[in-house]
């Protein structure tokens, strides 16, 4: 290998200690210098910064500083380059100009007319813009025959119910025919206990708990009444009353020779007959009856009270009181007493109302001593529907060759009216009615069987 010559040995350029924290940073090269005006603003504007001596950065200063007055007016501003339309050099201060003055390549101007001269000079149409009948006074007048009528008295009330109703809001609500619970044999009587339904005329027909169609048995005699209790059925007919297993609903048998009873009923576990005006306590596993009272006109029972319509002193509707076994007068208006002396019948109770049947008219008694007249006529039968949150009562109408099933509220006010998918033929045949409520049906039993109704689903 050669040797090394002698300018390889040494640096070509000398290097001199470079600048540390502790380093002289004063000097600096031409191109040094070059470089910083290149990159940014000379060290010349260093001499005007307000900088104290201390470098202290504080602006709490600040609002000393004098920084010149603000000009707010720009139209007195003398004109410079800046406030010309963006051309250098130009002298005019930059106003935009709206003349109103056509193009000069456009057409020349219409020439403007007399407001009174535009019917002469625009053509004639058939629209005139919505100006008839402006001028003369006819938007103030208004024709009442096309309003809904309020009923409004002086006071300003009126009935909302009938308001909506033409609006075509609160309509009666719809009911339908349930056709899978029907029977074809002649029916007179129906009731219902804990979700098991019994009917019974020419044939007895049961429905038990949950069941969808009824058991049928043909009677020897027909019954007129029915009612459920325990393990038995118990049937009134002209032999007397018969009890037929519940289970089984074999032959029924006679255990009270009395051919008058015309309505039995249930409250407690004991079975209530009246047979003519006597009220009288049953026993059917032995067939012994005791005699409670013999002024009765009319039985019902609701919620473990039993009900009387009695004949004394005009009418009088009574309660049995359960502690003692005593009975009591129920407070009644003067509606319902009218209704009582006229000879109008316990049709059906609930918890805090009586429903009262007579002359085709009905009458609502309340517990609270208030009555209502019901605007309805031909009713042959009642009962009442407890699954609303107020009971509502239900009414069975025979008129014009037509069933209806009428429900209406504790006001009296018709709510649904149904008519029924069945003949009415019959004439004055007896017919009844009951609320099913572990269904949430209305059964009507009658010459055609016995129907069910519900109100319409809702979906």
């Amino acid at each position: 290998m050669g040797a090394p010559h002698d300018e390889d040995d040494q640096d070509p350029s000398p290097v001199d200690d470079p600048p540390g924290i502790e380093g002289d940073l004063g000097d600096e090269t031409e191109e040094q210098a070059h470089g910083d005006e290149a990159l940014g603003p000379s060290d010349d504007l260093g001499d005007d910064l307000d900088v104290t001596e201390d470098g202290n950065l504080d602006d709490a200063g600040a609002d000393e500083l004098d920084i010149g007055g603000v000009d707010f007016g720009f139209a007195e501003r003398a004109p410079d380059d800046a406030d010309a339309a963006g051309i250098a050099g130009s002298d005019e201060v930059f106003e935009p100009e709206f003349e109103d003055r056509a193009n000069a390549g456009a057409d020349e101007p219409h020439a403007e007319h007399p407001a009174d001269e535009l019917d002469d000079v625009l053509p004639a149409t058939p629209d005139d813009g919505g100006a008839e009948g402006i001028g003369d006074g006819s938007e103030a007048e208004l024709d009442e025959t096309h309003l809904p009528a309020m009923d409004a008295d002086a006071g300003g009330d009126f009935e909302l119910h009938d308001l909506l109703k033409e609006m075509g809001f609160g309509d009666a609500e719809p009911w339908e025919a349930v056709g899978a619970h029907a029977a074809d044999d002649a029916l007179s009587c129906v009731a219902c206990e804990r979700g098991v339904v019994v009917a019974a005329g020419s044939a007895v027909a049961l429905m038990d708990q949950g069941a969808t169609t009824p058991r049928l048995r043909p009677l020897v005699e027909p019954a007129h009444a029915c009612a459920l209790t325990g393990d038995w059925v118990v049937l009134a007919t002209r032999r007397g009353v018969e009890v037929s297993d519940l289970a089984k609903l074999s032959e029924p048998r006679v255990v009270l020779a009395r051919p008058d009873v015309t309505a039995i009923t249930l409250v407690g576990g004991t079975v209530w007959l009246l047979a003519g005006s006597s009220l009288m306590r049953l026993d059917v596993g032995t067939g012994a009856a005791e005699l409670a009272r013999d002024d009765v006109t009319s039985i019902g029972a609701s919620g473990g009270t039993l009900y009387v319509g009695c004949a004394s002193r005009g009418g009088r509707l009574e309660r049995l009181r359960g502690d003692d076994g005593a009975f009591e007068g129920v407070r009644l208006e003067a509606a319902a007493m009218r209704a009582l002396e006229s000879g109008a019948r316990l049709a059906a109770a609930a918890p805090g109302v009586v429903v009262l049947l007579g002359g085709g008219r009905c009458t609502l008694a309340f517990a609270e001593g208030r009555a209502v007249t019901v605007d309805v006529e031909d009713i042959v039968a009642a009962a009442v529907r407890t699954s609303p949150p107020a009971a509502r009562v239900l009414l069975l109408t025979h008129s014009q060759a037509a069933l209806r099933l009428v429900e209406i509220d504790e006001s009296g006010r018709t709510t649904a009216d149904v008519r029924l998918p069945v003949s009415a033929a019959g004439g004055a045949a007896q017919h009844a009615l009951v609320w099913d409520a572990a269904r949430e049906l209305a059964l009507v039993a009658g010459p055609h069987g016995l129907v069910a109704l519900r109100p319409r689903l809702k979906h």
